[in-house]
């Protein structure tokens, strides 16, 4: 395929804008009946009926391999690699984007799909989660790699992350690894918190693990967290939100003790249920915290949950008197105050 051109693909009925060159004026994949892309060519980024897209594709100025513009779509990374470390340095690259308010479009790794060196790995939705425009709903993210995110200037939190579901609703995040992000794992915001319009998505059986700031965060309401593993972060799973469930999630940390923060309910989280939570085995611990509620927390319940740490606690409520918060049936060695149960 030739540099500097726009080649109009025809596949499954559906017109396919394809945009390449070096630095292309906002070029985007864009087919109203699009329904399915498959990479069977471990060395491209994307194979559009035999035509290769590059990862070098410019959107509203964000460098994106692979932009997703229609609904339904099916975006199979299967034994494929999208690479944004030897793109032309950017504030911010994004390996996949299910752009705007896409609906049942789905990216899968099949296991084998790698997404590398991407200051944001896969983002669903908008890229500024503070404006009001809608992000997608119904959407899937499952089966891939995501190796060495870096940081930029986008907004997961003003950091880079391997997953970001940004404005967008009732979408799964489900069985992928997360290696060596150097900032954060996965991400959960929107301008407008509520389930309806930012929540209501599942994050499970996640795999994370690396010394960046955090696992998982999640700043909207009813969300469900459950079966992930976050290894290494200061903050495993942080929630500044409501009514989500925590639940059946293993957090740790390597190396020297850090001061971390195992499962962190933050000041304003109301309603949330943590339940059936352990840490993993560590290398010291002296000074983390595995469960951690703030001052300003409240009618959360915390139950079932484990941890037997040595030279740090267990459990710590900042609200004071097991009042504002519920906690029984854990299994733990220290706490404060000592209410907790």
């Amino acid at each position: 395929m030739k540099r500097n051109c726009y080649t109009s693909v025809l596949y499954a009925l559906a017109s396919v804008l394809v945009g390449c060159g070096e630095r292309p004026t906002a070029p985007r994949l864009d087919a109203p009946a699009f329904s399915v892309v498959t990479i069977t060519d471990p060395t491209t980024v994307l194979i559009v009926d035999g035509v290769t897209v590059p990862s070098n594709v410019t959107v509203n100025g964000n460098l994106a391999g692979i932009v997703v513009v229609v609904d339904r779509a099916t975006v199979d990374l299967s034994h494929a690699r999208v690479d944004c470390s030897q793109q032309p340095p950017l504030p911010d690259t994004i390996g996949v984007w299910i752009q705007g308010n896409r609906s049942r479009v789905r990216v899968t790794g099949g296991g084998t799909g790698i997404v590398t060196g991407c200051h944001i790995g896969v983002l669903v939705g908008q890229f500024d989660p503070t404006g009001s425009a809608p992000g997608g709903f119904d959407n899937q993210v499952d089966g891939l790699l995501i190796q060495n995110s870096v940081g930029g200037t986008g907004d997961c939190f003003l950091q880079s992350c391997a997953i970001a579901l940004s404005n967008s609703h009732d979408n799964i995040v489900d069985h992928n690894r997360i290696d060596g992000a150097t900032e954060g794992g996965i991400v959960v915001n929107g301008s407008n918190r509520s389930a309806a319009v930012s929540g209501n998505n599942t994050i499970s059986n996640n795999t994370i693990t690396g010394f960046g700031d955090f696992g998982i965060i999640v700043s909207t309401d009813g969300n469900t967290v459950t079966n992930n593993v976050a290894l290494g972060w200061f903050w495993g799973i942080a929630v500044n939100a409501n009514r989500n469930h925590i639940t059946g999630n293993q957090v740790g940390y390597l190396g020297r003790s850090c001061g971390c923060i195992g499962i962190w309910l933050e000041d304003g989280a109301e309603s949330n249920a943590v339940t059936k939570n352990a840490e993993l085995e560590q290398v010291g611990n002296n000074g983390d915290t595995y469960f951690l509620v703030e001052a300003t927390a409240r009618n959360n319940t915390l139950s079932k949950n484990l941890a037997t740490t040595t030279n740090g606690l267990d459990a710590l409520d900042r609200s004071g008197d097991c009042i504002n918060n519920k906690w029984f049936n854990n299994t733990f060695t220290s706490k404060d105050p000592a209410c907790i149960r």
